[in-house]
């Protein structure tokens, strides 16, 4: 599963009932609400979830509210590229 791990995702334009795609470097396909800001961009971020529809959802870094001790995050499922 690729829940909890870390990955570089590059957003597509389109605007789809609000949401916009993008592929990790593996392909993953991600659906991420969209914003302008992020086409064409490569961002960092943590796979959350995988939605009905077979993509995973993104939690981008700079929306990341966590604890930066690794070792709670790392007990409670989070996994770490090195």
């Amino acid at each position: 599963s690729q829940v909890g791990i870390r990955h570089d995702v590059l957003f597509e334009q389109e605007n789809k009932d609000g949401f916009m795609f993008g592929y990790t470097g593996n392909y993953v396909r991600i659906r991420h609400p969209y914003n302008p800001v992020l086409v064409n961009q490569v961002v960092q971020g943590i796979i959350s979830s995988v939605n009905d529809d077979g993509t995973a959802a993104l939690i981008i870094d700079s929306e990341l509210q966590v604890s930066s001790n690794k070792n709670e995050l790392m007990a409670t499922g989070w996994k770490f590229n090195s």
